[in-house]
């Protein structure tokens, strides 16, 4: 629940008092930040106050203001500048967020010509820049919104600093050093901008993409975006000089299904290492495992039924890719809740299956299948000597009076573990 809040504005021209309620919500910088806002929900400045306003401003500034908007009280400069938001109050130091060193969704600039954003260091200000140079577009608090130059307003300029958005370039990580151009495209970036590059790239292309790739070798490379000289964004690379070569899987072979999750991290040989991971779960439907995340080294799987799951993982760089495998055997280990009586046995040996098993294996079953206990009964030269099945509760009875004095195995088997329960049974008339 968002918590109420009440300001107080007053405009003495036409003695116009307000006590406007706000909400309390998060909204999101560009690099999703949460910033705290104030959501405008009622009572606004009258019609004649947003008038009075406009005509005191005209005057105050000798009409060198263009009106963009009416007064209001639903919005101010920061959210203005810094969120475009028409309906929402964003109280200093709410801004800064989005140009904070944890942030950064805008970067500085020296450069008055692509910038955005202006911030007034030394006053409780923000303003958007405009295509008229020295011209900007800003929210006057509780006032009209006017295109004005920028000493027209009633706040310092003593301190002004401005921020375009930061540019980012997308691609690989890696380059390969044989003619394997990679693709790298950025974004944001202010119109007149060049590409710079470590000399042991490559680069080919122009405008907002290029190809590169590293014959000067090496371990290391970058590209940069730059304007007038300036670095703006540099996106450092790795470089590959082969393919990787997969080595192994680490993780269990064997585990149970169920809610726990298995760690699983791809090795490749020393060399060229990856710098994308894909994998692949096969051997059972995709609904019988959790989904994994591909890019990584590693994974969590979490299998829920049992059946054999193969992993593949795939490491890519950019000279080319290499797969590997892991199976997995997933099953139960059958709990004992079944038992037999008597022991020794002279006649006829009881088994009882209780309803907790019987239960326990149609939830992992697939849907609309009974359970399935398989029941046998084996010398110690492994001969089978009497066996029956059983899908209910209750007692199965195995007549063993025809069979000689000495020691047997009893193997109860409930379909879905991987190994059966064992009992000793001796036969003794």
């Amino acid at each position: 629940m968002r918590s109420i809040v009440l300001i107080f504005f007053y405009w003495s021209p036409t003695n116009d008092c307000i006590n406007p309620t706000y909400k309390s919500i998060n909204i999101f910088t560009p690099n999703i930040s949460p910033v705290t806002v104030l959501q405008w929900v009622n009572t606004d400045w009258s019609q004649n106050t947003k008038t009075d306003m406009v005509d005191f401003y005209q005057r105050q500034y000798s009409k060198r203001l263009t009106f963009e908007d009416d007064a209001t009280v639903k919005y101010n400069c920061h959210s203005w500048a810094w969120a475009g938001g028409t309906t929402y109050w964003m109280n200093t130091p709410e801004e800064k967020k989005y140009f904070s060193s944890t942030d950064q969704s805008y970067i500085p600039t020296t450069s008055t010509l692509i910038a955005t954003k202006v911030w007034f260091g030394s006053a409780d200000h923000s303003a958007n820049t405009t295509s008229s140079s020295g011209y900007f577009s800003s929210k006057w608090g509780a006032a009209p919104r006017f295109t004005h130059a920028i000493n027209d307003c009633p706040y310092s300029t003593a301190s002004l600093t401005y921020f375009i958005r930061t540019p980012t370039i997308t691609g690989p990580k890696d380059v390969c050093t044989s003619y394997c151009p990679q693709t790298f495209t950025v974004t944001n970036a202010p119109a007149g901008f060049t590409w710079d590059k470590s000399s042991n790239i490559t680069l080919s292309g122009s405008g907002t993409s290029v190809t590169a790739y590293a014959p000067g070798g090496g371990y290391s490379g970058w590209i940069s975006v730059n304007y007038n000289g300036t670095e703006l964004v540099r996106h450092n690379l790795v470089i590959s000089s082969s393919a990787p070569v997969f080595d192994y899987i680490d993780g269990p072979t064997e585990i149970e299904p169920g809610s726990l999750s298995h760690y699983y991290e791809a090795h490749f040989t020393y060399g060229p290492v990856p710098s994308y991971y894909e994998w692949e779960i096969t051997g059972a439907p995709s609904s019988w495992y959790a989904p994994v995340a591909n890019g990584y080294g590693s994974i969590w799987l979490c299998v829920f039924y049992p059946a054999t799951y193969y992993i593949y993982v795939t490491g890519h760089n950019s000279c080319g890719n290499d797969t590997g495998q892991l199976t997995v055997e997933a099953y139960y280990e059958q709990k004992k809740s079944s038992y037999s009586f008597p022991n020794p046995a002279s006649d006829i040996l009881n088994i009882a299956i209780s309803q907790e098993e019987v239960d326990r294996v149609k939830s992992v079953q697939q849907k609309g299948k009974d359970a399935n206990f398989d029941i046998r009964l084996i010398d110690l030269f492994g001969v089978l000597k009497r066996s029956e099945t059983t899908s209910e509760a209750g007692i199965v009875q195995l007549n063993v009076s025809g069979l000689q004095n000495g020691n047997y195995f009893l193997f109860i088997s409930d379909g879905v573990s991987r190994r059966p329960v064992v009992e000793k049974i001796v036969v003794k008339h």
